[in-house]
């Protein structure tokens, strides 16, 4: 029987491990060269990497989100929107009143209404917007939806808010007016209904659980007042600051700072227009006093054109003649007697505004260039340059940040034939609101409404 020495044993295994390292070696330095692999890296903690990584999830996430949500349909957009405001503040809403933790609703003393000309008035409001919703041309369905916000004017007339429903029947009945100038380059009627009925059927169900909602959070949150209403500091602060309109004492003097802020998003929102209208074109810059060939003259206008609307009318271009400036004058005194009496800066500029507007109707944009005494970013400018003068110089009296923005102050005087005149710093303040807004709404007239009476043109060279 034979054994074999541990030590033996050891060196011939010693010498196998150097034999394959230095044939590997060899095989290396021959053929490694021609058989090339990736260096071999040990991954550690990177927090670039980590952050990298975590962005591109986020982003691939976002697109997956919205490759099935913003699909490019209003409708969906809409849907999206009103189920959000369901599932959330909604869900909350019905949790609370089931909870026992909400209000009592008193319903012995719930009205249904404080007088007859509202139930009028809701009728007209619902039966336009349903009216609206089965009509099959557009220029139907803008003058419904118009019909629901004179409705919604009315109540506020009603309800004793003059001031409100003044500025809302300005504004909608420009927005009609713009609306019809671009719904003019829209085919007539709507297109074929392609939404089964599963989808209108959301869509239905949708539509009256946010109303429903929204109807619901105005009970509660008028029953969950547990403070006295502001309205009266408000009029007692008015009666000091000597104004009549407590609205528009509101708008320039308790809050000039924030009426401050919203002019200002004004001038963005006008500067915004413009950019986006006049991306990738340039639009020529309308002249007035020369007629195109072709052109025939009129006895009406200074510098007449093509009108936006197709075909010209003697009606509504002598009311234009007449009735402009009597529309401005009107925006002025709007303006003037905001301080005591409904009206105010905002609401005058959007009455002047309609005063250029009736002008740009029946003559298109070299009437209104004509028409116009400066540039639309002129008077935005000078609107908010105005504004800042003014209640800044609240700030240098008390100093800066102690002084109040646009200190109140009334200013009498007693001119030989006007008698005894009140004129407070708010109307300085006012006058830059006035010039903003109107600014405002010539920046669209004269950017959106001349743009698209452009299109035929090119369309024609096309």
């Amino acid at each position: 029987m034979s054994t074999s020495s541990p030590s033996g044993t050891a060196s011939v295994a010693l010498w196998l491990s150097v034999v394959a390292l230095v044939v590997g070696a060899v095989v290396f330095v021959l053929f490694g060269r021609t058989f090339p692999v990736r260096r071999a890296r040990w991954r550690f903690l990177d927090a670039q990497r980590d952050y990298d990584g975590t962005v591109e999830g986020i982003l691939a996430g976002a697109h997956a989100v919205t490759t099935r949500v913003q699909i490019g349909s209003l409708p969906v957009y809409l849907g999206v929107i009103g189920a959000m405001a369901l599932v959330v503040p909604g869900s909350a809403l019905v949790a609370a009143l089931v909870r026992g933790t909400g209000p009592e609703i008193p319903v012995a003393r719930l009205r249904a209404w404080d007088d007859p000309a509202q139930v009028v008035l809701a009728v007209v409001v619902i039966g336009c917007a349903l009216a609206a919703l089965r009509a099959r041309r557009r220029l139907t369905a803008a003058l419904l939806l118009a019909g629901t916000g004179y409705g919604v004017g009315g109540l506020f007339v009603v309800q004793g808010g003059p001031d409100l429903a003044l500025t809302l029947f300005v504004v909608e009945t420009l927005s009609l007016i713009m609306l019809v100038l671009v719904l003019r380059r829209l085919p007539v009627r709507y297109p074929e209904r392609r939404r089964t009925g599963p989808a209108r059927a959301v869509a239905g169900t949708v539509s009256v659980c946010l109303g429903g909602f929204v109807a619901l959070f105005l009970v509660v949150a008028a029953l969950s007042r547990d403070s006295r209403p502001v309205g009266a500091g408000y009029a007692r602060l008015a009666a000091e600051e000597g104004a009549e309109n407590v609205v528009n004492a509101i708008l320039v003097e308790m809050r000039a700072l924030d009426t401050l802020g919203e002019i200002t998003v004004l001038g963005v929102a006008a500067m915004g227009v413009v950019g986006l209208v006049t991306s990738g074109r340039r639009l020529p810059s309308p002249t007035g006093g020369e007629r195109g060939p072709g052109e025939a003259g009129s006895r009406w206008l200074a510098a007449p054109g093509r009108p936006p609307l197709g075909g010209s009318s003697v009606v509504l271009e002598a009311a234009a003649r007449f009735l402009g400036p009597t529309i401005l004058v009107f925006s002025l005194y709007l303006l003037v007697a905001g301080h005591g009496h409904p009206g105010g800066g905002f609401v005058g500029g959007l009455v002047a505004g309609m005063a250029f507007v009736l002008r740009y109707l029946p003559g298109g944009r070299r009437e209104l260039a004509t028409a116009l005494p400066v540039r639309p970013s002129v008077l935005i400018g000078g609107g908010l340059g105005l504004a800042v003068a003014t209640g800044a110089a609240g700030w240098t009296a008390g100093g800066f940040p102690h002084g109040e923005f646009l200190q109140g102050e009334v200013w009498h005087a007693s001119p030989p034939v006007l008698g005894e005149v009140h004129v407070p710093t708010s109307l300085f303040f006012d006058i830059g609101v006035y010039l903003v807004v109107l600014g405002l709404v010539l920046t669209i007239l004269t950017t959106l409404g001349a743009s698209l009476e452009d299109e035929p043109d090119e369309e024609e060279a096309v």
